[in-house]
């Protein structure tokens, strides 16, 4: 579709209210009926989770520019800079990303991967730069566990070519009962703004666990309706630590 922009919201929680518990929902731009004869409504899942001990949790905001195909977090980012990550092995990147009014469905515009680069970094990048309204905000939020817990993955930028629909990932071993994946990815949709805007299946690339030491990452071949584009994704995994029993039960 030529209105995915539409169906993109970033997540913040409301800290403007004193007392405030809200979740905010925002997106940048509404339905205009180029796929419905009227402006559709939308309905969206969300998902809160609290970590009561053992770990640490920073946010921030930041906008990948119109004219620009990365944007970086770093210690001296202004507003909202990254505290200096302790141990990356034990830290995790989350992120929603609401792109602008003109991105008009082009998914090399308005689909994004985001990364911990180091310490002191995360990357976010799309495939190509846009002229104005086609900038993307981003909200992320970077958990940092202090018990056993570990995450793998960083950094690694895994390409798919046109041709390309599995990619098998190694992990070190891991439990599977307490591990989950974490995939973002970035489609480098070319061609003219109308054709770019039917191919969302190629930057949406499922990770699943398949073993102790396999990560599957999977998109759709559409190839008999659509036509196929090279995608990266970029994928964590993390593994928490066993359930910690502090006291036994007794009668």
């Amino acid at each position: 579709t030529d209105e995915t922009e539409a169906t993109q919201f970033k997540a913040t929680f409301d800290t403007t209210t004193p007392g405030s518990h809200k979740l905010v929902l925002t997106r940048k731009r509404l339905t205009q009926s180029k796929q419905s004869t009227t402006a559709v409504s939308m309905t969206v899942f969300w998902q809160v989770i609290e970590m009561l001990s053992d770990a640490s949790v920073q946010k921030g905001l930041i906008t990948l520019p119109n004219n620009a195909s990365s944007v970086t977090v770093t210690t001296s980012t202004p507003t909202y800079p990254l505290t200096t990550i302790a141990d990356t092995s034990k830290a995790f990147l989350v992120f929603s990303y609401a792109p602008g009014s003109a991105v008009a469905g082009q998914e090399d515009l308005g689909t994004v991967r985001g990364t911990i680069t180091n310490t002191t970094t995360l990357t976010f990048t799309r495939y190509a730069t846009g002229i104005a309204n086609q900038e993307v905000d981003i909200a992320w939020y970077v958990i940092e566990m202090t018990d056993e817990s570990f995450v793998q993955g960083h950094n690694t930028a895994q390409a798919f070519t046109s041709t390309e629909f599995s990619k098998p990932q190694t992990l070190t071993a891991i439990d599977p009962a307490r591990s989950m994946p974490i995939v973002s990815a970035a489609s480098n949709a070319t061609g003219n703004a109308a054709a770019k805007a039917t191919y969302l299946h190629n930057a949406l690339i499922r990770g699943a666990i398949t073993s102790t030491t396999n990560l599957d990452l999977t998109r759709h071949n559409d190839i008999s309706n659509s036509t196929n584009f090279a995608a990266t994704a970029n994928w964590q995994v993390v593994e928490f630590a066993p359930l910690k029993v502090n006291a036994p039960d007794d009668g």
